[in-house]
Parts: structure tokens; sequence; C-alpha cells
């Protein structure tokens, strides 16, 4: 597991506090009482909660909020090696046959040009169920636009291809040595699309793929690419 970035909203001396690391050994640095253990603190805490004991009360008083009346507040993103364990896992690391969604571990987030997430097609109707609507036609040209919303800001991607593919022969790049192999890479992925759709590809473009499981044959993934077309802040 690596940590990307912490944000330390409300903890101790830090108020909306950002701290991005790098891949590799890391090291965390500074004058005293620069904060260098109330990061500690928090990542603990993060990681493993904070004990409902008068040990752990003691123990993280001393990080209360300076500035504001607050309780503790904070967000830490993670990154795993591999793209099992959040298939057996819920977003607070409990075992869960469910799952979660969840970025591909390759994907830098702010920078990639293809943002990959993955998760169940559930029998009852929830995680990426819905995107099994999108081999109806009907649905494929009427309901196309994808809202995420991260960090306040509303990201809206425009749907142009749905395929169902073997997951042995799935092959998704998040990574490409130019403009021209991305654009490439792009109508290809759109070529495999049960309906056609145009789609034209600038240099500054971003897509995101959306990949569940399938139930037209055993191993079958169902796979959906969309465009990124509008950034608002809310």
């Amino acid at each position: 597991m690596n940590i990307l970035k912490l944000e330390l909203t409300h903890f101790g001396k830090f108020h909306l506090k950002t701290i991005t690391f790098t891949s590799g050994l890391n090291i965390v640095y500074g004058k005293n009482e620069a904060g260098k253990s109330t990061i500690h603190a928090f990542v603990r805490s993060m990681l493993f909660g904070i004990p409902d004991t008068e040990e752990g009360n003691e123990r993280y008083s001393h990080y209360l909020p300076w500035e504001t009346p607050h309780d503790f507040c904070g967000r830490m993103w993670i990154k795993k090696d591999d793209n099992e364990y959040y298939l057996k896992h819920s977003f607070k690391k409990e075992s869960n046959i469910s799952g979660t969604v969840f970025v591909d571990y390759r994907n830098n987030i702010d920078e990639d040009r293809n943002l990959i997430l993955y998760g169940h097609n559930m029998r009852n109707g929830t995680m990426f169920n819905n995107l099994t609507n999108f081999k109806e036609e009907s649905f494929f040209n009427n309901n196309n636009i994808i809202n995420i919303v991260r960090n306040n800001i509303l990201y809206q991607y425009e749907v142009f291809s749905v395929y169902v593919e073997d997951e042995s022969k799935v092959n998704i790049e998040t990574e490409f040595i130019d403009n021209e192999a991305f654009a490439s890479y792009v109508l290809n992925e759109g070529s495999k699309s049960m309906f056609n759709k145009d789609i034209e590809i600038s240099n500054e473009d971003k897509i995101i793929t959306l990949v569940t499981c399938s139930y037209e044959y055993t191993g079958a993934r169902t796979i959906l690419v969309a465009k990124l077309k509008n950034i608002t802040e809310r």
C-alpha cells in the first residue's frame, strides 16, 4: 500500500493542510514543533482509528483542532499494488465479498488521461450494475452523461463506447507516449462499441473507463468509455 496524499482539514495545529507524497521513500522532517508528530498521529488515526478508550482519548486530546472548535476531520488517499484488494474489501478495508468501487492502482488521478474505475455488477442494482443499461441502444443514446463529484468539483463525461470483452483480452492503458498514441487508443476504444458514435479527440482531452463483470459468458466484462466534457466548481 502507498500513501498518495494527506488532507488534514482539522487536526491539531493543521487547518486545511495538504501533503502530497511521491513514489518511493518519503521523509517528513522539520524543526521542533513543526508538526511531524501530528502528521504521524493523523496517519495512524486514519489507518487504525482513534480508540474509544481512556488511553486513546488522552493520546489524541493533544491533537484536537487548535484554531476552530471542530471534531477531527481529514482524508487520506492510498493506493494498493494491484487491483485485487478492493474487489473483496470495503472502503474501510474490511473483508466484504461485494468489495467497493476503486481506481486502477496504476492511475494518478490528477494527471493520467485515462482514469479507470472498477466495480462489481451487483444483482441488487448497486455499484456498477447500471452500466449494463448502456448495452441497450436507446439508453446509450439518451443517457450519455456520467457525473462524478470530487473535492466539490463536478466532472461531466460523455459516453462514446460500450462493449463486452473477455477478461483475458482486456487491455486498458493508462500511459501514452504522445498525443497521437492517445488518440489512436481512444479511436480504437470507440471502434469496439456496440453502437456507433462519432468522437473528436484533441491534445487536451481525457477519458474515463468503467469496468464491471458481465453475465454473457464466464469471464465477460462490460466496459464503458467516456470523454471529459465539462469541469464545474460546486
